[in-house]
């Protein structure tokens, strides 16, 4: 996924941002309301991220309930917060993502000529994040120390129900600066095309 600034005016879109040079796709422009102040924080950093994180209450008996502490407190928030939350946190998982991290998840570890589940490796690099910064750091240093066998997704969604707290509205959307699917991080992965190089290659319906 990709995030750029940009202005509407007199019935035209200016770019400020860089972007790559992706030819034919197609791409989904959100409108956010001024008003809001809906424009990604710089305020809101990594201190603040974890510290949320922090707040994910591992006691609750559901995976959806665990993270309600942490919706609230978001949700609390500048909608800027909120945005840059999701901007964060899509970065975390691409660092994680990658061969040797993979190969270390546990049951459903990557192999070659083996199936693997991008979902699943995503579910469980969501996982090393929410089980904090330590934890987070210490797996990127070290991938043997994986936990296995863990998944976390309802940390995808975290801005989303925070956002519609916030607003009341469920129109929630954000390309983000970094892609978390598994295969974004082509060094990761030892790539030459990353998933956005193949987004690229998508035929158009």
């Amino acid at each position: 996924m990709l995030s750029v600034k940009g202005i509407y005016s007199n019935g035209q879109i200016k770019i400020l941002d860089q972007v790559p040079d992706l030819e034919n796709v197609d791409v989904i422009i959100t409108f956010l309301d001024k008003k809001a102040n809906p424009s990604v924080s710089h305020t809101f950093d990594d201190a603040q991220f974890w510290n949320l994180l922090s707040k994910l209450d591992w006691d609750a008996d559901l995976q959806d309930d665990v993270v309600k502490p942490v919706v609230k407190g978001l949700s609390e928030m500048a909608i800027g917060d909120i945005y840059q939350f999701e901007e964060i946190l899509a970065e975390k998982l691409y660092h994680l993502d990658s061969e040797a991290i993979a190969k270390n998840i546990g049951q459903d570890s990557y192999k070659d000529d083996d199936y693997f589940s991008n979902d699943v490796f995503l579910y469980s690099r969501c996982y090393i994040v929410a089980c904090g910064q330590e934890y987070y750091y210490q797996v990127l240093q070290n991938p043997a120390t994986i936990v296995k066998d863990k998944e976390f997704d309802p940390l995808l969604y975290i801005s989303q129900k925070a956002y519609e707290i916030k607003t009341s509205r469920d129109d929630f959307s954000l390309l983000t600066r970094f892609s978390y699917e598994t295969y974004s991080n082509k060094e990761g992965w030892n790539l030459k095309n990353g998933f956005m190089d193949l987004v690229k290659g998508l035929p158009n319906e």
